[in-house]
């Protein structure tokens, strides 16, 4: 068992000990929360929100994808199996999933920092920009 998973054993009266991992059941519960607040986002017209979630996943896949494909790979484990061994569906599955579980924790962090001490600014501006000059008769 690798150390970043934890197993719960749970007693089963027909099959005996049914061993469930959390960690890929925290990815996909993660992965789940975050996509339908994307949903959210695009349903009210929110496309800072929305737009930074789809970045967040792309740069997440990117950076799974290119990990996958260096020398560092090989010491990366995934549910038992090397970074290096996965196909390129379950790299997407996990930069989807990993992107989701720190978006989440994000979502905690703002919730718990009401002085807004950590801000950044909007990745995607809803307002057009303010222009000082006049443009030329």
């Amino acid at each position: 068992m690798h150390s970043w998973l934890v197993s719960v054993n749970q007693q089963s009266s027909t099959k005996g000990t049914v061993k469930m991992e959390f960690a890929p059941i925290a990815l996909l519960g993660a992965l789940v929360y975050k996509f339908v607040d994307f949903l959210k986002f695009v349903k009210v017209g929110d496309w800072n929100a929305a737009g930074t979630q789809v970045i967040a996943w792309a740069a997440g896949i990117l950076a799974i994808t290119l990990f996958a494909n260096s020398d560092f790979s090989a010491g990366i484990d995934f549910g038992g199996s090397s970074l290096a061994s996965l196909n390129f569906v379950s790299q997407v599955v996990v930069g989807l999933s990993a992107t989701s579980l720190f978006s989440a924790f994000y979502d905690v962090k703002r919730a718990l920092d009401n002085t807004d001490s950590s801000r950044t600014p909007s990745l995607i501006s809803s307002r057009t920009p303010v222009c000082d000059v006049d443009p030329p008769n």
